[in-house]
C-alpha cells in the first residue's frame, strides 16, 4: 500500500488519543513516512470535543513535516458524527487550513445538530497580536449563552473566562513564545442542572522546555523549580510560576489562579509527559509556592519534594507543542 492508515475506534477520548493515535504516528514518522497519512474515522461514532483541536495540530505538523494533506475517510452511515463536525464547522476550517482532504460530497444539507449552541471550534493564526486575538474571543464566547451567568467567587464569570482564552491563545500564537497557529475548543456541557466549561487548545510550536530555556539563556529569568531537576514535569511546573514573577505579562500563572480557586482542573501536556492538576491537589502547594515568590525565598521553593505534590502524571509519546485542557463549572441551566 502507498499509504499508511491509522483506524480510529468507535469512541476516541482525549486517553485514545495519547494512549493509541500518538504511538501510531510516531510509527509512521519513524518508518512510514514516505506513505500518504490517513486517518479511517470509517467506525468513529463519538469524538470528544477536547480531540478536535488535536486532529488539526496532526495536520498541521504533518503538512510541515511531509508538505502533504492529511486524508481523513468518513464514513456515510455515521450521520451524527457527520452533523457534530458540520455544526462545528470542521469542513469549513478543514478547507480554510488547506492541509485536510475529504470527501466533500459527504458535506451540506445535514439539520441543526443538538451541540451547536454550545460547542465552537476556531483556529488563530501564528503571529496574531493581541488586539486580533481579544476582537476574535466573543465569538468563541457564544456558547455561555446557554449559561445563566452571575458573579460569584466559586464560579468563573464571562470576562474571567475571555482572560483565560486570551492567555492561552496568545502563549501559543506569540513568535516569541510558541510561534504556532493555535487550535480552540470550547464546549458547555449540562449535568444535573449544573453546566460545566470544558476548553481545549493545541500548539505545534517550541514547547515549554524550548521556550523557557531560551528566557534562562536570554537572563530573563533564572531557574527556580528547574534548578534541580531538568524534567519535562518541572519545566511545567516553572512554567506555572514564572509569571507570578512578571505578572504584567500573560501566562498559565494567572490562568491557574482562576481555575484552582474555582474547583477546576488543568491538564498540561508537552513532549512526553501529561501533568493534571486540580484545587484539591495542588492549591496549598500553589499558596506556598506564590507566597515564596513574593517573598524571593527561593530556598523554600526548591525544598518542596515534586512528589509531595502527589499530581496526576503520566506518560506519553513525544507529541510536538504544547497542549492544554481545563475544566470548570459554570451558573446554572436556564
Amino acid at each position: 500500500m502507498d499509504f499508511y492508515q491509522i483506524d480510529f475506534i468507535k469512541s476516541i477520548y482525549i486517553s485514545e488519543l495519547y494512549n493509541v493515535i500518538i504511538p501510531k504516528l510516531k510509527n509512521y514518522f519513524k518508518n512510514y513516512k514516505y506513505k500518504d497519512l490517513v486517518f479511517n474515522f470509517g467506525s468513529l461514532e463519538f469524538i470528544s470535543p477536547n480531540v478536535i483541536p488535536h486532529i488539526f495540530n496532526i495536520a498541521d505538523i504533518y503538512s510541515n513535516f511531509c508538505s502533504k494533506k492529511l486524508k481523513i475517510i468518513i464514513s456515510w452511515e455515521n450521520l451524527e458524527l457527520l452533523k457534530y463536525l458540520d455544526a462545528i464547522g470542521f469542513f469549513i476550517l478543514a478547507d480554510k487550513s488547506k492541509f485536510i482532504d475529504y470527501n466533500r460530497e459527504m458535506v451540506g444539507g445535514f439539520e441543526s445538530y443538538k451541540t451547536k449552541n454550545n460547542c465552537k471550534f476556531m483556529i488563530f493564526d501564528r503571529g496574531l497580536d493581541e488586539d486580533s486575538i481579544k476582537d476574535q474571543i466573543p465569538e468563541m464566547l457564544k456558547v455561555l449563552n446557554v449559561v445563566q451567568m452571575f458573579d460569584s467567587d466559586t464560579v468563573l464569570n464571562e470576562r474571567d473566562i475571555g482572560e483565560i482564552l486570551f492567555h492561552l491563545i496568545d502563549n501559543s500564537t506569540n513568535i516569541n513564545q510558541g510561534d504556532s497557529n493555535a487550535y480552540v475548543a470550547f464546549q458547555v456541557n449540562k449535568y444535573d442542572k449544573k453546566h460545566f466549561a470544558y476548553l481545549s487548545i493545541c500548539d505545534n510550536g517550541n514547547g515549554i522546555k524550548s521556550t523557557i530555556e531560551k528566557q534562562f539563556k536570554a537572563g530573563i529569568y533564572s531557574p527556580c523549580l528547574t534548578q534541580k531537576s531538568r524534567s519535562t514535569f518541572s519545566y511545567i511546573l516553572e512554567a506555572i510560576f514564572w509569571r507570578r514573577l512578571y505578572p504584567e505579562k500573560h501566562g498559565i500563572y494567572q490562568i491557574a489562579d482562576l481555575v484552582f480557586k474555582r474547583n477546576g482542573r488543568l491538564s498540561i501536556h508537552s513532549n512526553d509527559t501529561i501533568a493534571t492538576f486540580n484545587n484539591k491537589n495542588f492549591l496549598a502547594y500553589f499558596d506556598t509556592i506564590t507566597k515564596s515568590i513574593d517573598e524571593k525565598k527561593y530556598e523554600r521553593i526548591r525544598s518542596i519534594k515534586l512528589e509531595e505534590l502527589e499530581i496526576q502524571l503520566s506518560t506519553t509519546r513525544k507529541y510536538k507543542g504544547v497542549h492544554i485542557d481545563l475544566e470548570f463549572p459554570l451558573g446554572e441551566v436556564r
